[in-house]
Protein backbone atom coordinates (compact mmCIF):
# COMPACT_ATOMS: atom_id res chain seq x y z
CA UNK A 1 0.00 0.00 0.00
CA UNK A 2 1.71 3.52 -0.72
CA UNK A 3 1.25 6.73 0.89
CA UNK A 4 -1.22 8.28 -0.92
CA UNK A 5 -3.91 5.41 -0.69
CA UNK A 6 -3.74 6.46 2.81
CA UNK A 7 -4.28 10.22 2.84
CA UNK A 8 -5.96 10.36 -0.72
CA UNK A 9 -9.80 8.69 -1.61
CA UNK A 10 -9.54 6.62 -5.05
CA UNK A 11 -9.73 8.90 -8.15
CA UNK A 12 -13.30 9.45 -9.22
CA UNK A 13 -14.71 10.39 -12.63
CA UNK A 14 -16.22 14.23 -12.88
CA UNK A 15 -19.73 12.82 -13.26
CA UNK A 16 -19.77 11.94 -9.59
CA UNK A 17 -20.36 14.46 -7.51
CA UNK A 18 -17.96 14.67 -4.22
CA UNK A 19 -20.83 14.50 -0.98
CA UNK A 20 -18.94 17.30 0.85
CA UNK A 21 -18.43 21.27 -0.27
CA UNK A 22 -14.54 22.17 -0.46
CA UNK A 23 -11.29 21.42 -2.29
CA UNK A 24 -10.23 18.30 -4.01
CA UNK A 25 -7.19 17.25 -6.03
CA UNK A 26 -7.85 17.17 -9.79
CA UNK A 27 -6.92 15.52 -13.01
CA UNK A 28 -7.07 17.53 -15.59
CA UNK A 29 -5.69 16.00 -19.11
CA UNK A 30 -6.54 19.12 -20.70
CA UNK A 31 -4.52 21.25 -18.97
CA UNK A 32 -2.05 19.50 -16.41
CA UNK A 33 -1.28 22.47 -14.48
CA UNK A 34 -4.33 22.06 -12.66
CA UNK A 35 -4.09 20.83 -9.40
CA UNK A 36 -7.20 21.65 -7.16
CA UNK A 37 -10.76 22.86 -8.09
CA UNK A 38 -13.35 24.02 -5.48
CA UNK A 39 -17.03 21.52 -5.40
CA UNK A 40 -19.70 24.26 -4.20
CA UNK A 41 -22.11 21.31 -3.45
CA UNK A 42 -23.53 22.11 -7.05
CA UNK A 43 -20.74 22.74 -9.46
CA UNK A 44 -17.07 22.95 -9.48
CA UNK A 45 -15.28 26.04 -9.41
CA UNK A 46 -12.37 27.40 -11.00
CA UNK A 47 -9.45 24.82 -11.51
CA UNK A 48 -6.05 25.84 -9.95
CA UNK A 49 -2.49 24.80 -9.07
CA UNK A 50 -3.18 26.34 -5.92
CA UNK A 51 -6.00 25.61 -3.49
CA UNK A 52 -7.13 29.29 -3.22
CA UNK A 53 -11.09 30.09 -4.14
CA UNK A 54 -11.58 33.61 -5.42
CA UNK A 55 -14.72 35.44 -3.96
CA UNK A 56 -16.15 35.46 -7.27
CA UNK A 57 -15.25 31.89 -8.78
CA UNK A 58 -16.70 31.17 -11.69
CA UNK A 59 -17.89 27.69 -12.99
CA UNK A 60 -14.97 25.90 -14.17
CA UNK A 61 -15.97 23.73 -18.16
CA UNK A 62 -12.52 22.15 -17.64
CA UNK A 63 -13.89 19.50 -15.12
CA UNK A 64 -16.78 18.78 -17.71
CA UNK A 65 -13.54 17.19 -20.11
CA UNK A 66 -13.19 13.33 -20.81
CA UNK A 67 -10.77 11.97 -18.95
CA UNK A 68 -11.23 14.58 -15.74
CA UNK A 69 -10.94 12.86 -12.20
CA UNK A 70 -11.07 13.96 -8.60
CA UNK A 71 -9.91 12.87 -5.36
CA UNK A 72 -10.49 13.89 -1.59
CA UNK A 73 -8.82 13.30 1.94
CA UNK A 74 -9.58 10.24 3.90
CA UNK A 75 -10.09 10.24 7.15
CA UNK A 76 -6.18 9.50 7.60
CA UNK A 77 -5.22 12.31 5.29
CA UNK A 78 -7.51 14.51 7.06
CA UNK A 79 -6.52 13.49 10.55
CA UNK A 80 -2.84 13.79 9.52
Amino acid sequence: MNKDSKIYTEWFPFNIAPFREGFYQVNTPECPANRYSYWNGANWEVCSNIAEREPDCTISEMMGVRGTSWRGLTLDGFLS
